[in-house]
């Protein structure tokens, strides 16, 4: 016989949320030992479950801050959230101190071993008033890296390439076939490349550290050959990677054509696609904002009209240029005017120009290489036909900017 219990019984636990909303992180024993920071690595802090009166399923995380007044925090989720035992990964830690000081991928200062300072939150998801927030603990010193490094590559290797060994005297080579990360820390590696006709073979590395310096990711662990004739879907391929491996795929190419590979590292998954457009969606680009594409908004809203006036950058040297030449008619006869933006994120941020005030300056000339900063000057090109085209390149190494203008046939 099943026995049901009446939910109204005054002995049934009940969850209660903390009046001081507090609970207790608890000092780790290495505070005070000197704690390097590694890729790969991660180390724990543990707590106790605020009072809520029962075990009910919550979740944590941690900010960080350089001083105890937490002034600037970021946030760094556990491996586990739904644990008290918080797990951390150096490398997110790391990250995270980069941001704290300032540095990205070009601005980073070697800084010796100092106090970071901790302090967690627990909350029921979907209950109002349940976030709680611990005490302060530290680890007295930490040194960090620099973990902000921007968006890195893999390589492809293979018949494509000549079979040219990947190790750094090669490095010149390479930086035709590399992949770009679609995003920093994303782990997605794409890039378009010409295949000749015939039977093509190939793997990747994500080092240029020689054939056996274990960077190699391929289609199974040794070194043989895997066929993948007549797994192509529509043209498209998709299936495992083994990391490390070091065999190749193998199929044959009918014709001379473009092919995107997309390399999933986290995942150890690979996508083939024979014959597409180049996925330019998956790179860097900046964005052309002026009176040739009718001087819209900056901003998300527009991305779509954005979408033929972006600069790319295909192989990740931080030069961004025009696929194609950039066709204009500007209606009122005037002349190109434009400046440039980084991010659509409105008017008044990323944007990259002839002078750091909002007013135009003028230039002469049809093919130019001018300077750029930080700032809202546009070019106003008072040589340039009022219809016509342009190709451009932006140089954030160089912080310049060339273009070419054509006038409509």
């Amino acid at each position: 016989m099943l026995g049901l219990a009446s939910c109204d019984s005054t002995d049934d636990p009940k969850m209660t949320l903390p009046e001081d909303k507090t609970f207790v992180l608890n000092a780790p024993a290495f505070a005070d030992q000197y704690y390097e920071l590694q890729e790969g690595n991660s180390f724990m802090l543990t707590c106790s479950q605020p009072a809520y009166g029962v075990a009910v399923a919550a979740q944590y995380s941690v900010e960080v801050a350089l001083d105890d007044k937490f002034t600037a925090v970021e946030t760094i989720a556990s491996s586990d959230p739904g644990s008290a035992k918080i797990v951390i990964a150096d490398k997110d830690l790391a990250t995270a101190l980069c941001n704290l000081h300032g540095f990205d991928a070009a601005n980073y200062e070697d800084l010796p071993a100092a106090p970071v300072y901790f302090r967690a939150f627990c909350e029921i998801p979907n209950v109002e008033g349940s976030r709680c927030m611990s005490n302060t603990v530290s680890l007295n010193k930490v040194k960090f890296y620099h973990a902000v490094q921007g968006q890195r590559n893999i390589y492809l290797v293979g018949s494509v390439t000549g079979w040219t060994a990947p190790d750094e005297g090669a490095a010149a080579h390479y930086e035709n076939y590399k992949l770009v990360e679609t995003a920093i820390g994303s782990d997605v590696y794409t890039g378009s490349f010409t295949f000749p006709a015939g039977e093509v073979a190939f793997r990747f590395y994500s080092a240029l550290t020689g054939w056996d310096g274990g960077a190699s990711i391929g289609s199974q662990e040794p070194d043989e050959g895997l066929s993948i004739e007549g797994k192509f879907v529509d043209n498209i391929y998709e299936g495992p990677a083994f990391i490390p491996g070091k065999g190749n795929w193998t199929f044959t190419m009918t014709e001379e054509m473009n092919v995107n590979l997309t390399v999933d590292v986290k995942n150890k998954t690979v996508k083939f696609e024979l014959g597409g457009d180049v996925n330019y969606d998956a790179y860097p680009c900046v964005y052309v904002v002026g009176n040739v594409e009718g001087w819209k908004g900056p901003d998300e809203a527009n991305a779509e009209h954005y979408a033929d006036w972006r600069l790319f950058d295909t192989d990740g040297t931080g030069i961004y240029h025009s696929v194609k030449p950039m066709e204009y008619d500007i209606a009122d006869g005037a002349c190109p005017m434009f400046r440039i933006y980084t991010k659509l994120e409105g008017w008044d941020a990323n944007s990259l120009g002839s002078q750091v005030d909002d007013n135009p300056k003028d230039e002469t000339g049809l093919d130019l290489t001018l300077n750029y900063v930080e700032g809202k000057g546009a070019w106003n090109f008072v040589s340039a036909p009022a219809k016509g085209s342009m190709e451009l390149v932006l140089d954030t190494n160089k912080k310049t900017l060339e273009v070419k203008f054509s006038a409509a046939e």
